[in-house]
Parts: structure tokens; sequence; C-alpha cells
């Protein structure tokens, strides 16, 4: 006969380092029971407005009518759709990764949202592929109908502030790309 007791393993944080646009965090945790010790990498996770601050900062580069067409080139991670691959886009996909890199830096990955409802899903920040997948905008905003959005390439130029409805975005879009974390 023997008795067995089991004690359930308790971790605590003992150390965070913050992760920021450009530097991934770090959290160590350390068991109570037993002192083991793990760490996990952690994501940038801005707030919604941190998201637009740092996008309308741009605005002071490319202000409003400022020339922009499928000949303006931008290169991100790619891993969205290949992984460990690196794109280079124009137009209004090149403008769009371009801010969405502003906002989220370089260690958010991007994920794609498609499916049924996934307009619900849109925050501020969020590449939304409209014009039944010809055009790339970027949310600044999210109101109950509509979203307020910005865009290179229209009019082959850069465009502040259009508004969209939810009922084109239904209609006529079809997905997002998201970089905050899951």
């Amino acid at each position: 006969k023997c008795k067995i007791t089991v004690k359930k393993h308790t971790y605590k944080a003992i150390k965070r380092i913050s992760a920021t646009k450009n530097k991934k965090g770090k959290t160590t945790y350390k068991c109570t029971e037993c002192h083991k010790v793990y760490s996990e990498t952690t994501i940038y996770s801005p707030s919604a407005s941190t998201v637009k601050r740092d996008i309308l900062k741009l605005k002071a580069k490319y202000p409003e009518g400022t020339k922009w067409t499928t000949a303006n080139h931008y290169t991100w991670d790619a891993s969205i759709y290949y992984e460990g691959v690196t794109c280079e886009g124009g137009g209004c996909v090149a403008f769009a990764f371009m801010a969405s890199d502003a906002a989220f830096g370089k260690y958010n990955k991007a994920r794609k949202i498609d499916g049924s409802g996934w307009y619900n899903k849109i925050r501020v920040g969020d590449i939304v592929r409209v014009a039944n997948g010809g055009h790339s905008v970027v949310v600044l905003e999210k109101k109950k109908d509509s979203i307020i959005v910005v865009e290179g390439a229209f009019n082959n130029t850069v465009h502040w502030g259009r508004e969209i409805s939810m009922d084109y975005i239904k209609t006529s879009g079809k997905y997002l790309v998201t970089r905050y974390p899951e």
C-alpha cells in the first residue's frame, strides 16, 4: 500500500517584458510547488485608439490627394499567404500593408478572416478587401453601420476618411486581414 498525493501545479508570473510594435515581449513563470520555470513570448496587443493614432501619423507624409498608384510599391511579410515569404505589392495593397505595419510593427503576423459573418469581426487597423476583391482599405474607425477608412490608389491618390456602409461591405467585401493577436 502507498499513499499518493497529487498537488496542483500553480504557476506565477515572476518577470514580464512588455511587447512593443517592434520588439517581442516575454513573460516568465515559476511553479509554486516544484519551482519549474518556463517563458512565453508575448505579442503586441495595441488598443484601437493606439492603432488609429499610429496610422494617422502617416498623414504627415501622405496627406489627402498625394499621388499613389499601382506604380507605388511596398514590401511586407506575406506569411498570411505563404510561410516565410515577403511580398512586394503595388497600389492599394501596398498602402494598406504600409499602414498596417505602421500600426502593428513587424512581429504581429497577419491573419485572413473570411467566411460567414467575417465583416462582424472588423476592427480599427484591419485591412478590408472591398469592390468584389478589387481594392484594399484600412479601417480608421468602426461605426454601427459603417467604417471610416484610409486608402491608397483611390482615383490614383491617397484618400483619408471615406465612409463605407456595412451594407456595401456585406455585398462587395471579400475578407479582412487583421494583425491583432488571436
